[in-house]
């Protein structure tokens, strides 16, 4: 999924052709006192570029004029408080990380790259878990380890195995959301097929946590979710976990069987495993629909991607028709309450889209055109879904750095 083989403006065009679906970026302003940073993906029939676009506006039409480029694709971070000045590139096909400054004109200045490649890294795609402006760690599932590192100084100070988190038959992935607590850095194991198999999502679900002040690492299995990939944190302290998206669409295509009911994990303030007095069937809340856990609102409630079938003809053949598929609607889900979850009509139905961003104290999220040429930039508010930019390709991260 998310590797298509799609034109761009025109199968001509393909992936040079920036300029020819109109450029309507706003121009930066030199005097605001934010700048955000998209990350994209554009899909040819030979490679995939990826671009990292700075805009201090989060409107209009967003193409990747003038982004900096990423052959094969990368990602962009910065931590979740944002506004320091400061961001952290990678490229897939590269074992590295380079650190940017922003200048006081906008300007994006190259600093230092450190590389990961003596551990084994092969790719830029990894998830970072940020402690502190000296702590984090590059969290790596291709080769279950963690590597500490230093974020401002650019140093790598060690890599800390993970053990015990593979499934034979399975992929091993970690959670791309990792969660920094005082106690710690938690995050989730998932598994799933390669794509191109028949999907099959793997019952049970483990989360880690590294302990910072000593590097220690415990993994505990819980029997009863799977693949706990979105999480929030609400403002009592306990974090909820939810079944990924991968888990909804193999039951969609292939039965109940092809995976676990779509459910939700509590690990509560002041405790290293999941709740055991607490478990949540999601189709219990929302009238027997699938379902995955998306993006936080605001205090208790999270955002539930939530499948119709009845909004289509014919059943998808595949995980890409689910994924963009125009049967999804949105349902706020409060966690702290025994109440069903609340369906809101204000936007249409519409792809699944991309998981959510949270950065500088915003919740974000996306949803996908049919080929992954453009991506609607939606921001969770106290009124809503409101879309604040269309952005050319998949739209994979925003961060804000100013």
């Amino acid at each position: 999924m998310r590797t298509l083989g799609k034109s761009l403006c025109a199968a001509a065009a393909a992936l040079a052709a920036t300029t020819a679906c109109g450029d309507s970026t706003p121009d930066l302003d030199p005097d605001s006192e934010e700048l955000w940073l998209l990350q994209t993906r554009l899909f040819g029939d030979e490679e995939t570029l990826g671009y990292v676009i700075p805009v201090t506006e989060l409107s209009g039409h967003i193409t990747n004029q003038r982004g900096l480029e990423q052959g094969g694709g990368g990602m962009v971070y910065a931590p979740p408080t944002g506004a320091d000045g400061s961001f952290l590139l990678s490229y897939a096909e590269r074992a590295t990380l380079t650190r940017y400054q922003v200048t006081d004109r906008n300007e994006l200045v190259e600093g230092v790259t450190l590389s990961f490649a003596n551990h084994g890294v092969e790719s830029g795609y990894g998830v970072i878990a940020w402690v502190d402006a000296h702590t984090a760690y590059w969290i790596d599932h291709a080769q279950l380890q963690a590597i500490r590192f230093d974020p401002t100084d650019m140093e790598v100070e060690r890599a800390i195995p993970i053990e015990g988190t593979e499934r034979p038959g399975f992929i091993t992935e970690f959670s791309g959301y990792p969660v920094v607590r005082a106690d710690g850095v938690y995050f989730t194991v998932r598994w799933r097929k390669d794509w191109d198999e028949a999907p099959q999502a793997s019952p049970g679900a483990m989360l880690v946590h590294i302990d910072p002040a000593t590097d220690r690492v415990t993994v505990t299995e819980d029997a009863r979710c799977t693949s706990l990939l979105v999480s929030h944190t609400t403002p009592s302290g306990d974090t909820y976990f939810f079944s990924d998206n991968y888990n909804t669409y193999a039951r969609i295509l292939r039965g109940t069987d092809a995976g676990v009911p779509d459910c939700s994990l509590r690990l509560r303030a002041g405790e290293r495993t999941f709740d055991p007095t607490w478990y949540l069937d999601l189709a219990d809340r929302t009238g027997g629909r699938p379902a995955d856990g998306v993006v936080a609102g605001a205090g208790s409630t999270v955002w539930l991607s939530v499948w119709h079938a009845d909004r289509l003809a014919e059943p998808p053949a595949d995980l890409d028709e689910v994924d963009v598929a125009p049967a999804w609607q949105w349902y706020a889900l409060d966690v702290e309450r025994d109440a069903p979850a609340v369906e809101s009509t204000q936007r249409p139905h519409a792809s699944h889209g991309a998981f959510g961003w949270f950065t500088a104290a915003r919740s974000f999220t996306s949803t996908v055109n049919d080929d992954y040429t453009e991506s609607s930039l939606l921001e969770v508010t106290g009124l809503g879904f409101e879309e604040r930019a269309t952005v050319q390709g998949l739209l994979d991260a925003i961060v804000r750095v100013r």
